[in-house]
């Protein structure tokens, strides 16, 4: 690959496709915690900020939704799922549930 006509970057495809897939898993992961979050009748923009903030691992949102908040169960779940694979990056997680990682252990 080349870039601006000049100097050849090897490697750079072996790098491109599991960059591009991370910053499409985080919105998809984003906006599935949403829905799920916003079930519990609060609005969009509050689970949405939920959602960010609980992937984020920085403390609240909007609103009273926090984990010591007036949220149901199934947030706090959701939200304490989300700050672990917040915590502990995606792509790890994904591995740890891929049948193919376990293959070769």
């Amino acid at each position: 690959m080349k870039l601006l006509g000049q100097a050849e970057l090897k490697g750079l495809e072996s790098v491109l496709p599991p960059a591009l897939a991370s910053f499409g898993c985080f919105p998809l992961l984003l906006l599935g915690t949403s829905l799920i979050l916003s079930l519990d009748g609060h609005s969009f923009p509050v689970s949405l900020t939920s959602a960010l903030t609980s992937l984020s691992n920085v403390w609240t949102g909007l609103d009273l939704i926090e984990p010591t908040g007036h949220s149901s169960y199934l947030s706090k779940l959701v939200m304490s799922l989300c700050m672990a694979i917040g915590r502990l990056e995606l792509f790890p997680i994904l591995v740890l549930f891929s049948r193919e990682a376990w293959r070769h252990i």
